[in-house]
């Protein structure tokens, strides 16, 4: 399994659906059955992560809205993107 790092972008697979309620999301995919709850911060990163840009990216936006050290931050991005790979939600995108 490869490393994922602040550089790398993530894609959502087309079987992967969210459904956002009150500030939490749930993320299925369709596919494997396999689901995935998200706290009010992770659906924050979520929608970030559904914009195709770097987590690095992803991360200096999220820092504008929560008083967190940024390494922090950045080290719970990549906790839950790993997670998310492992669960098949989310997949690092080729590099370009």
């Amino acid at each position: 399994m490869t490393t994922v790092t602040l550089t790398d972008r993530v894609v959502v697979p087309e079987a992967v659906l969210c459904k956002e309620i009150d500030g939490e999301t749930v993320v299925l995919n369709l596919d494997s059955g396999v689901y995935f709850g998200l706290d009010a911060v992770a659906t924050d990163m979520w929608r970030g992560l559904q914009t195709g840009v770097p987590l690095n990216e992803v991360a200096s936006t999220l820092e504008t809205s929560y008083a967190v050290e940024p390494a922090v931050l950045r080290a719970d991005l990549l906790q839950l993107v790993n997670q998310l790979i492992a669960k098949g939600l989310v997949t690092v995108a080729p590099p370009g």
